[in-house]
């Protein structure tokens, strides 16, 4: 029972955060609408987000049966020891590492097509997917196609 315990209280934990920092954003939208509540963009993205809110909040007092707040922060931080330990999730989190400076550091100050490449070639390496060659002739590849079909036949823009 403790298990499920612990896993409800992950997820209520992070959905209670997700769900505070969706109601501030979607209040955030209302003040600068300057529309009332009921024209505003923002009260469907609040109306779900209130409910997501309720919703993890009772999940999360559930989660605190048999042992309380202090029961489930222990048996949380002894399983984030041994995830910390594992080899895939330091892939998943190099992974992200190199999603954020793709989209945060690289797409911003790039044209798309390096960033992209750089993205590309980053990703395969940390996957191992081959040799440096090939790496780089796939990315380059498959960042041509890409421009290709969306700027040449589409002329959509790309970032």
């Amino acid at each position: 029972m403790g298990d499920i315990q612990r896993k409800d209280f992950i997820v209520s934990a992070v959905a209670t955060l997700s769900a505070f920092a969706l109601v501030l954003g979607s209040l955030n939208i209302y003040a600068r609408a300057n529309e009332p509540m009921y024209k505003s963009p923002a009260l469907l993205p609040l109306l779900v987000s209130v409910a997501l809110l309720g919703v993890s909040l009772i999940l999360l007092v559930k989660s605190f049966r048999s042992g309380g707040l202090v029961a489930r922060v222990k048996e949380t931080g002894e399983w984030l020891s041994i995830l910390i330990r594992a080899p895939f999730a330091r892939n998943t989190l190099a992974g992200l590492i190199v999603m954020a400076i793709y989209v945060f550091l690289l797409l911003p100050r790039l044209p798309f097509w390096v960033s992209s490449i750089a993205f590309l070639i980053a990703i395969f390496a940390l996957l191992r997917a081959g040799k440096w060659w090939a790496m780089v002739t796939l990315s380059g590849g498959l960042v041509g196609a890409i421009y290709l079909l969306f700027s040449i036949v589409l002329r959509a823009p790309l970032p």
